[in-house]
């Protein structure tokens, strides 16, 4: 059975990890502050003092990327590669998918939002 997501549906769950990672991240530097403090004091050599101001001071963000080939049929992208019996019989084009910060690239072409709907990624 077969299972489809629009590109703009994929991107929102990813901004949707990605804020829950950042969260997870800030907890844990708060929660662990002396602990992480101490052990890059003893790691990189750099001054407690020093140390201290950049966790306290710090808000940290995280950039994702995710790149992967797909293997088209017009607006169909599929994740996994077709089998031989399919790929005689129908022209399947390969791409390069790109997402980074909100941004989609298929073949190094920016997608916009209302053709990012339409597009439909197949995991089979």
């Amino acid at each position: 059975m077969n299972k489809s997501i629009s590109l703009k549906e994929f991107m929102q769950v990813m901004a949707d990890i990605k804020i829950r990672s950042e969260t997870c991240m800030k907890n844990y530097l708060e929660t662990n502050y002396i602990k992480n403090a101490v052990y890059i004091n003893k790691t990189y050599g750099i001054d407690l003092k020093q140390v201290f101001k950049m966790f306290y001071y710090a808000e940290y963000l995280l950039d994702i990327t995710i790149s992967f080939n797909i293997y088209g049929i017009n607006n169909k992208y599929f994740i996994k590669k077709p089998n031989i019996f399919r790929k005689i019989f129908r022209k399947y084009t390969i791409s390069y998918i790109q997402l980074f910060c909100d941004k989609i690239f298929i073949d190094n072409r920016q997608i916009e939002n209302e053709e990012a709907d339409n597009i439909k990624i197949i995991f089979n």
